[in-house]
């Protein structure tokens, strides 16, 4: 089976998303600066975010792609030690995932963010609408006793 760029298969429920490569639209070379690798299971779904989470094409390619998997989602952690810059636009699709969440019964929470994210959240006192852990598996244990 041949891997395509932005392929997304649930073979072995694992479903990766690879969004740092190069798009080519008529004029225009557009790199995106996001890799996500998205892990969905019975029990939960976590996206591990590299990159930055900014302006336009990488904030909207997380919630894309967040979007496509939360209905199958009981539970959703964003692992966010990898995010190096986040910007305004991409807190806006963090709370944006949070809302969306939250309408369809989803608990999603953050996991390890950067000390720029935390920076971030803190300043924005968005540290206090969602729920921050300090890794995934304190999230995944949280989510449980949560959902029980």
């Amino acid at each position: 089976m041949n891997e395509m760029p932005n392929a997304r298969s649930f073979a072995g429920a694992q479903l990766c998303v690879e969004a740092e490569e190069a798009e080519t639209n008529e004029s225009e070379l557009k790199i995106l600066k996001l890799t996500l690798e998205i892990n969905a299971s019975q029990e939960a779904t976590v996206v591990y975010c590299r990159g930055r989470i900014v302006f336009r094409e990488e904030g909207t390619a997380l919630t894309d792609a967040v979007l496509k998997v939360m209905p199958i989602a009981r539970q959703l952690v964003l692992e966010l030690s990898g995010v190096e810059m986040i910007d305004n636009f991409g807190l806006g699709e963090l709370l944006l995932l949070l809302r969306s969440a939250r309408s369809r019964n989803c608990l999603l929470s953050l996991a390890a963010p950067s000390a720029q994210v935390q920076e971030m959240l803190h300043l924005t006192r968005l540290d206090t609408v969602f729920d921050i852990f300090s890794s995934v598996e304190e999230a995944l244990s949280s989510g449980r006793e949560a959902i029980a």
